[in-house]
C-alpha cells in the first residue's frame, strides 16, 4: 500500500491545509474594477492583473474526495469571504446584483460548503427611498430593503446556518438624507431587523470609511449591538 496523506495525524493534516487554503486577507467574490489591484478574485469576473500576491493553493481539494470532504472545511469556515471591493465607494457608484451573484456562488459550492461558511463581508445594504415619485398620487412609504440586498441578508439566513460574523463596510454615502438623526435611525431600523433575522450570527462589525460627519450614527449602529470600526 503506497503512501497517502492520511497516513499523517489529523493535527498535521490540518496544519497542511491551513498553510494552502487560509489566509489573513479577505477573498473577494465580487466583480472588481480593473484599477482596483488589491482585490483577490476567486469567483466571477476575474482580470489578472487583479491577483499580486495570491498565497492560496486550492489544488490540494483534488488530490481525491476524501481529502476535499475533510480540507473544503478549512477554506470555506477559517477565510472571510467578501463581496464588498476593496473600497465601499465602488460599491456606492458602481452597485451589482450581489444576492443573485452570492446565490450563484453557493450553487457551484454546493449546500456542504455553504454550511461551513463563518464570516463573510458585504457592502452596506441599499435603502429604497421613502419619497414617492412626484405626481403619482402613491402614498409616502417608510425605507426599504432594495431587492438585491434584501435576496443577499435572506440567502444567508436561509442557506448558511453556521455564519458566525457579518462585516459590513459602509460611507457617509450609505446613508439617505445626509446622515440625519431621523433618517438615519429609521434607515438602520430597516437593515436592523434583517441581519436579526440570520439566527446564527454572533457579530456584526461595521466598518465606517472616512471620517463620521454625524456622530450619532456610531450611537445608533452601537445601540442594534454592532460594533463600528473607523477606517481612515
Amino acid at each position: 500500500m503506497g503512501w497517502s496523506l492520511f497516513n499523517l495525524p489529523p493535527e498535521i493534516r490540518n496544519q497542511i491545509y491551513d498553510e494552502l487554503l487560509v489566509v489573513s486577507h479577505p477573498l473577494y467574490l465580487s466583480p472588481t474594477p480593473l484599477w482596483d489591484t488589491r482585490a483577490v478574485c476567486l469567483y466571477g469576473w476575474q482580470d489578472p492583473t487583479c491577483t499580486p500576491g495570491l498565497r492560496l493553493w486550492p489544488a490540494i481539494l483534488r488530490v481525491s474526495r476524501a481529502v476535499h470532504r475533510e480540507a473544503a472545511w478549512r477554506l470555506y469556515a477559517a477565510n472571510c469571504f467578501s463581496l464588498q471591493r476593496t473600497n465601499p465607494y465602488f460599491d456606492i457608484v458602481f452597485p451589482f446584483d450581489v444576492g443573485d451573484f452570492f446565490a450563484s456562488f453557493l450553487g457551484v459550492i454546493g449546500p456542504r460548503n455553504a454550511g461551513h461558511l463563518r464570516r463573510v463581508r458585504i457592502p452596506f445594504p441599499r435603502l429604497g427611498s421613502p419619497s414617492p415619485p412626484r405626481g403619482t398620487g402613491e402614498a409616502e412609504r417608510g425605507f426599504f430593503l432594495e431587492d438585491q440586498s434584501r435576496l443577499l441578508l435572506e440567502t444567508f439566513a436561509a442557506r448558511c446556518p453556521e455564519l458566525r460574523v457579518l462585516e459590513v463596510s459602509a460611507a457617509m454615502g450609505c446613508f439617505p438624507g445626509g446622515g440625519s438623526p431621523d433618517a438615519a435611525s429609521e434607515a438602520l431600523s430597516v437593515v436592523g431587523a434583517q441581519v436579526d433575522a440570520i439566527k446564527s450570527l454572533r457579530s456584526v462589525i461595521i466598518e465606517f470609511y472616512g471620517a463620521l460627519s454625524s456622530p450619532h450614527l456610531r450611537d445608533l449602529m452601537a445601540a442594534h449591538g454592532w460594533t463600528v470600526q473607523l477606517v481612515q
